[in-house]
């Protein structure tokens, strides 16, 4: 019975003790950092999802029947609001086209309402599902 081979082991077992315990603690935080990676990822997924996209002009012009004129829902200062139908997904959607004579200012602002709508979620606003620009038009 050496007092120091009694140190010795009592020190030993604690400190098999401590890195069980770290080992645990570790695997547990890891855990969660891994939970939480995948709920980011999954929301990060879901926001792809809705992310805009760029139509091309033949698919608005068909969903708008030609931008047919009973198609009108309004007008504002930069172009015309058409009511149109995605022909592949069947989604009733606002087709807002820039007037030409609007000119570089009314560009820029359509432009400036794109990027504000595309960053807005809300329920009670329109989503922006996408954009085109073919052949100079807006």
């Amino acid at each position: 019975s050496d007092p120091g081979a009694v140190a010795g082991a009592v020190n030993a077992g604690a400190l098999v003790l401590v890195a069980c315990a770290g080992l645990i603690i570790w695997f547990r935080f890891r855990g969660i950092r891994l939970r939480r990676a995948a709920g980011l990822l999954e929301i990060l997924a879901s926001e792809m999802v809705r992310a805009p996209r760029e139509f091309s002009y033949r698919t608005l012009k068909s969903a708008t029947r030609n931008f047919d004129c009973s198609r009108i829902i309004g007008h504002g200062a930069f172009g015309t609001v058409y009511k149109g139908v995605i022909a592949e997904t069947g989604a009733v959607v606002a087709v807002k086209r820039c007037s030409n004579e609007s000119g570089g200012q009314g560009k820029a602002e359509f432009l400036s309402e794109l990027s504000i709508i595309g960053a807005l979620r809300h329920r009670n606003l329109v989503q922006l599902l996408g954009w085109c620009h073919q052949k100079g038009r807006l």
